[in-house]
């Protein structure tokens, strides 16, 4: 959906005013009796009756969208309001109210969720875009991995997996993807295994291992990829499936193995407690020790120099991979095990997840490494992950939200919509989108632009027909909007989701049976299901 971002609120969740919504929910169940009832002795009822009381339910319609925005949810919002307007296409013969525009307009403008993955049966493990930013491929635990297009539209479902996938990616040149499912692929093997597909779903190669766990390395810029198995030696693959490679050394499970960024070396980790770099060729490379407990987390800074691998133990090491005794950085002060860390594109800072709840910044330029803590997800922290120029953190988290950050550990936006834990989330290649999936069994698309502005105030003239904007850096914006008419189109015509039955329950409206947690697709025109 195109629309002008105007305005963001970063404010943490705040619950709802629960009195006001009760009185809201049942000024509209006794509505709903009145309409009932209106309905029966229509014929002898004044059209002037039923347009009032039809104005008093799309007000009150418009204050539950009101609050759906004071939340942050700022589609549900929208849906809310085209519920409480007019439109001839679907015979929603309604008068118009101002509070109903307003409501819609007001929305439109905060709203940042421009497209939704729906079609999981469920929850999605991770989604992340190609390296061109066009498509997005998910992973689910219902068996299969889905190639979008960047509105949402389904592309490819990549299907036979025996049981979980848990993860997906594409290749850096964007052409195939690598899945990896806790059950066979296509050919019908027991074990944890990966596969290579191209963009229309059709397998390339299986990468079968019969014990254990498959950790994917990914891939090589030039088709090789990795997979390490547990209670086994790591495998280097070629695209035909055949293994080339071992790397053997590790006397414990392979938790992590992952490819330098020129692809020249990999890093594999075990709970043993090590991590080992090793050349292509599966010569040893380095042996870095220090952690007490499992290995759970490694991987290289952008230019290969470093390494960083996080434990068990509560900690994490940067390890340069240059010099002839080279020493790590230790990172503590989480209390929780250390599960994720990612550098920042300029080698500069690390951010950390850990099941403290708590994601962390960490500047690791500097004799002393210095913290910047994100704090404010109500829930524990399920990824992390820098901007593509280093600029932003993105988080994931099992309050339903997913959070963008600055360097400082300040909250940019909070992304609201989702019904269920975000698992994951991830920027686009050029920054300015994110994508997030979920237990809800959705993906979901993000638009960041505008996000620097800062305004502070949004007043509508009283038509709605116009807003000013007002931000810090002292900018003053008039914004015209257009007509009714066309907005409400515009947003039909690009509506990403609907609402789900348990939502419209909670706020007091009826609805048809079916799954309560489903995330609905709009049907032509842009009709939404209750």
């Amino acid at each position: 959906m195109q629309n002008r971002k105007l305005l963001d609120q970063p404010q943490p969740l705040e619950p709802p005013n629960h009195r006001a919504k009760r009185g809201l929910l049942l000024a509209i169940a006794l509505l709903a009796m009145s309409i009932a009832a209106l309905a029966v002795r229509l014929p002898a009822v004044p059209r002037a009756q039923i347009d009032e009381v039809l104005r008093r339910e799309s007000r009150l319609l418009a204050a539950l969208s009101g609050k759906e925005s004071e939340r942050g949810d700022h589609m549900s919002a929208i849906l809310l309001a085209l519920e409480a307007l007019p439109d001839p296409r679907l015979r929603q013969n309604r008068p118009l109210t101002v509070e109903a525009e307003a409501a819609l307009r007001h929305a439109w403008l905060q709203n940042r969720e421009v497209a939704g993955m729906i079609g999981h049966d469920a929850t999605v493990t991770t989604a992340s875009f190609s390296p061109d930013g066009t498509r997005i491929v998910t992973a689910s635990l219902d068996g299969t991995a889905r190639v979008w297009d960047a509105s949402g539209r389904p592309i490819a479902t990549m299907p036979g997996h025996g049981a979980w996938v848990t993860a997906a990616n594409f290749s850096p040149d964007g052409t195939r993807i690598i899945t990896t499912s806790a059950g066979g692929l296509v050919t019908g093997s027991k074990g944890w295994t990966a596969g290579v597909w191209d963009l229309s779903g059709r397998p390339l190669a299986t990468l079968t291992e019969q014990v254990g766990g498959a950790t994917v390395g990914g891939f090589r810029y030039y088709g090789v990829l990795n997979v390490t198995v547990s209670r086994h030696p790591g495998s280097i693959w070629d695209l035909p499936g055949s293994s080339v490679t071992n790397l053997s050394g590790h006397r414990g499970w392979i938790t992590v193995a992952r490819f330098s960024p020129d692809g020249s070396r990999i890093v594999t980790a075990s709970e043993e407690g090590i991590a080992q770099v090793w050349t292509l060729s599966g010569d040893l490379v380095a042996t870095l020790t220090g952690h007490t407990g499992r290995v759970t987390d490694a991987g290289f800074n952008p230019n290969g120099s470093q390494v960083v691998i996080v434990s068990d133990d509560g900690t994490a090491r940067v390890w340069p991979l240059s010099g002839p005794s080279p020493s790590a950085t230790l990172v503590t002060g989480h209390t929780g095990r250390v599960k994720d860390a990612r550098f920042s594109p300029d080698d500069s800072r690390i951010v950390i997840v850990s099941d403290d709840g708590t994601a962390r910044v960490w500047d690791i330029s500097g004799p002393t490494p210095a913290v910047s803590p994100l704090a404010g997800q109500t829930g524990w922290v399920s990824a992390a992950s820098f901007s593509p120029d280093g600029s932003r953190i993105v988080t994931a988290s099992r309050d339903h939200t997913a959070r963008v950050w600055d360097l400082s550990g300040n909250i940019i936006t909070t992304l609201i919509g989702h019904t269920g834990r975000v698992t994951d989330a991830r920027f686009s290649p050029d920054g300015t989108q994110i994508v997030t999936a979920a237990t809800d069994k959705t993906a979901r698309v993000w638009d960041l632009s505008g996000l620097s502005a800062d305004p502070l105030a949004v007043p509508f003239s009283s038509d709605a027909t116009r807003a000013v904007t007002a931000s810090a850096d002292g900018a003053i914006g008039d914004y015209a909007f257009p007509e009714l008419s066309d907005l409400i189109k515009e947003i039909r015509d690009h509506l990403p989701r609907c609402l789900t039955r348990a939502q419209w329950s909670n706020f007091g409206v009826a609805t048809s049976d079916g799954d309560r947690d489903a995330v609905p697709t709009p049907a032509a025109h842009g009709l939404c299901p209750r």
